[in-house]
């Protein structure tokens, strides 16, 4: 089976995180040509921690997603700590910010996250 194809069926963004993802790359004038890098990083028994950015072109050994529309590119490291994962985009009013649903997460860590462009 593809690698790639397994994971796309296996990270999950939620349509509000992709029309956010979609207005900071208007907010930051991004051409098409970007794409959202997701990481996922930790340390055995430690709380993942999550950066998000764009990024115009993927490294060697990268996946590269299309997820309804969306670009997305996983290191070999984060896409295993994202599988079955769903990643969401909440502005309640009290919360803000992205969340991830991760089974894979040992600990809680509060979940939110920064999106910046590089």
């Amino acid at each position: 089976m593809n690698q790639q194809k397994e994971y796309i069926n296996h990270l999950f963004i939620k349509k509000n995180a992709i029309k956010y993802f979609n207005k900071l790359k208007i907010e930051n004038n991004l051409s098409d040509e970007y794409s959202i890098r997701i990481e996922a990083k930790g340390a055995l028994g430690a709380p993942f921690e999550y950066a998000l950015r764009f990024e115009k072109i993927p490294k060697k050994n990268d996946l590269q997603l299309l997820i309804d529309g969306l670009k997305v590119i996983l290191d070999p490291e984060s896409a295993y700590n994202l599988k079955h994962c769903i990643i969401d985009y909440i502005d309640n009013g009290t919360e803000k910010g992205f969340i991830f649903n991760n089974p894979n997460q040992t600990k809680s860590c509060g979940g939110s996250c920064n999106c910046s462009s590089q």
